[in-house]
């Protein structure tokens, strides 16, 4: 074996062909780079290792492999990346699948798990993951093992502290073999590691849900004369001063292994919000209660969380998007949510509840339904989403108890933040006390406090006090060591995407406020890392899966969290409008870029009559054999791109209606359809049109149609002093002219 090695670099390079017996080596032969011939029992193998250098600090490596004679049976090959100068410092990234290594303690818990109540002893506890994929915190050997398909970017990145160094590895997500697989081992005395990046994938345990030690369905490849194995890796090597500059590096790398594909042209905005406004009040207004539910019949009777859950899943966030585009029936019933919200929602604390069924009160605990636990994010997510919309209704609509109850939440803020340092992730909602500490669950709301600043003038400097107080704990404890965790409820404390989403909402509105320039900074350090959770290429769902057959694609949808590896149209549970807002700061482009990608999304996942969506995954089937399709106006959580247990297929769905539906509202609601700078040039369509500048004025743009549906355009025009929106209606297949007349 040959090891290559750059007097500067931090990883030495070798190759290796492995003969498996199911998923276990029993033979490893290494490769003399960087080419020859290998005879084994078998086969003649001829092979080659290339190396370019596309641009400064970037090396190219292809290793090909061929059988020359005979024929190979259960085969790999791999590049092996040898990190000799490692230690238990060393942060490793995989982007929406491994974050510092997920090297915290595990809890060896069913779904859904809940983490350890807060103790004396700890009270600002180290976070509690599930069994993902991980290296371990006890002493010994520990190695991690994902497929190629599980990052939202196939690679891994790595941040040597003590070197001031990183590196990235990035590949595409397949061969003709299928994806590749990526092992990372450290030894038992955790100063040397290596990364294997092999084809085909074969891991000896694959990942199911809470559990890493789960059946492996991995095969290694036969192969016949003339036969060829090939992998490519980019190395990316920088300076990194911190885990930031990993993240920062990676933004524009995103697809420098996977193509980067044109936004989908599914359908328009506003054909989506009529089916969508049509579908909220047909199927989830509960008359009785007065409240829009998270759920449809008939999983609302059977499930308790599919009737009212405060914040995180819907609600209080639906009601925003139907104040902000819906007709009068849905103002009006917006307005009875808020009745109800604080008649029957609000706890003795100020928090809110975290779920009602049926009329009862039940906590957030998944065990134990009397359980007075309580998520914070669901009460930042009311306060937040809740001051956002009365802030869009005229005074006279806003009622004197709506505006008490708002008060009395932002005050239980106040006291948890004075009465522990912290806000924390549960808490005991009749009571406010902290019950588990740790995490960003209530990363938004320092955000919802600068609005009550803004609402309640008397206690505006306290709010302010606590938002910028909570803002500098998240970055200092969680953002600039690049863990975001906390804001789904049933994962633990396992790093997340939603969690990352509400503290950017928090940062940027921070910045607006203050219009200090230490929260724009923020604030894009917050997107980076937020972008890490957003697949950049489309993903090769099965030919004949449900995904394949309708041609939809996954660039631009969200990683759920390392413990779900799902993907998930949107944001949980947001627009993204807080990326738009951060462009407008920093004009960095990027923000807006990513911004588009996540809406040209969204629409295609939603049933529609004309493009029905079948289900097949059996999870919460229908009553009905018959039905085999989700409704129109629904959409499920579950874009699944990678196998990560036994009922979950790649590009399957089951029978669901949720929270996605709430940011493809926010998307239509909050979001213009197109942003035009016209004092730099820049366009971005977030709608399911294109656009173009007329002239070299810049006073008009060109809109084109594209889709089968009639589209209502909203276009809005900022050149950074003045601005201007204007609704444009375009025919299907045709094209119109928005005219921007304060240029």
């Amino acid at each position: 074996m040959i090891s290559k090695k750059n007097d500067s670099s931090c990883f030495t390079l070798s190759a290796h062909l492995h003969r498996h017996q199911g998923v276990r080596k029993i033979e490893t032969r290494p490769l003399a780079l960087p080419q020859g011939r290998l005879q084994t029992a078998d086969a003649v193998w001829q092979y080659a290792l290339a190396e370019q250098a596309p641009e400064e600090n970037q090396r190219r490596f292809t290793l090909g492999a061929e059988v020359r004679e005979g024929e190979a049976k259960q085969i790999s090959v791999s590049l092996d990346f040898g990190f000799p100068q490692w230690s238990e410092a060393v942060h490793v990234l995989s982007p929406g699948a491994v974050y510092n290594g997920n090297r915290f303690p595990a809890i060896p818990d069913r779904y859904p798990p809940l983490p350890p109540l807060r103790t004396a002893d700890e009270p600002d506890q180290r976070p509690r993951i599930t069994r993902v994929p991980r290296l371990s915190v006890e002493a010994g050997a520990s190695r991690i093992e994902i497929p190629s398909s599980d990052p939202a970017i196939p690679g891994m990145g790595f941040w040597f502290p003590k070197q001031q160094r990183g590196v990235w590895f990035l590949t595409p997500e397949r061969n003709t073999q299928g994806v590749f697989g990526y092992t990372l081992e450290e030894n038992e005395a955790r100063n040397g590691a290596v990364l294997r990046i092999g084809s085909p994938c074969v891991r000896e345990h694959a990942y199911e849900m809470t559990n890493d030690q789960g059946p492996s369905p991995d095969q290694a490849a036969d192969l016949v004369q003339g036969d060829r194995m090939e992998i490519s890796v980019l190395c990316v090597e920088l300076s990194c001063a911190s885990v930031q500059d990993l993240y920062d590096a990676l933004v524009p790398l995103r697809n420098a292994m996977v193509p980067r594909p044109r936004p989908p042209c599914e359908i328009p905005l506003s054909a989506v919000w009529e089916i969508q406004e049509e579908k909220l009040n047909r199927e989830n207004w509960v008359e009785a209660g007065g409240y829009y539910a998270v759920g449809v019949e008939p999983m609302r009777s059977k499930s308790i969380h599919q009737d009212w859950q405060a914040g995180w899943v819907g609600g209080m966030i639906f009601t925003h998007a139907l104040y902000l585009q819906g007709d009068a029936r849905s103002r009006e019933r917006v307005r009875r949510n808020f009745d109800f919200l604080f008649e029957k929602g609000q706890a003795p604390s100020g928090f809110f509840y975290g779920v009602i069924h049926k009329g009862r009160v039940i906590g957030d605990h998944f065990r134990d339904d009397n359980a007075p636990w309580h998520l914070l994010r669901k009460s930042a997510d009311v306060l937040f989403y809740g001051l956002s919309t009365l802030a869009a209704m005229p005074e006279a609509e806003v009622k004197a108890e709506w505006k008490q109850g708002f008060r009395a939440c932002a005050d239980a803020f106040v006291r948890l933040w004075d009465a522990n340092g912290q806000l924390g992730q549960f808490v005991d909602h009749n009571t406010g006390e902290l019950l588990v500490s740790g995490s960003l669950s209530a990363g938004i709301a320092p955000a919802g406090l600068v609005l009550a600043s803004r609402a309640f003038p008397e206690r505006a400097a306290d709010y302010l006090r606590v938002a910028v107080a909570a803002a500098e704990h998240y970055d200092s404890v969680y953002l600039r060591v690049g863990l975001t965790n906390g804001g789904p409820g049933e994962i633990a404390q396992c790093p997340d995407s939603e969690s990352v989403a509400g503290l950017l909402e928090s940062l940027v509105t921070l910045a607006e406020e203050t219009e200090e320039f230490r929260w724009v900074d923020a604030a894009s350090r917050c997107a980076a890392q937020a972008a890490s959770w957003v697949f950049s290429y489309d993903a090769a769902f099965p030919d004949d899966s449900t995904f394949g057959k309708l041609g939809m694609r996954s660039a631009g949808t969200v990683l759920a969290n390392v413990q779900n590896k799902h993907s998930a149209p949107g944001i949980c549970t947001h627009s993204g409008l807080s990326l738009l807002r951060l462009y407008r700061l920093s004009q960095n482009t990027f923000h807006m870029d990513l911004l588009r990608d996540i809406a040209r999304a969204l629409p295609q996942y939603m049933s529609r009559a004309d493009r029905p969506i079948a289900w097949k995954i059996p999870y919460n089937p229908p009553e009905s054999p018959d039905i085999r399709h989700l409704k129109p106006g629904w959409m499920c959580e579950r874009v699944n791109v990678t196998q990560w247990g036994p009922t979950e297929c790649i590009g399957e769905v089951f029978y669901y209606s949720c929270w996605c539906e709430a940011s493809l509202a926010l998307t239509r609601a909050e979001l213009p359809g197109v942003y035009a700078r016209p004092d730099t040039g820049a366009v971005w369509c977030l709608d399911a049109v294109e656009a173009a500048w007329t002239d070299d004025a810049r006073n008009a743009l060109r809109i084109q149609n594209p889709t089968a549906w009639p589209a209502r355009v909203r276009v809005w025009f900022e050149n950074g002093v003045r601005s201007q929106t204007v609704d444009v209606d375009i025919a299907p297949g045709e094209t119109a002219v928005a005219v921007n007349t304060e240029n």
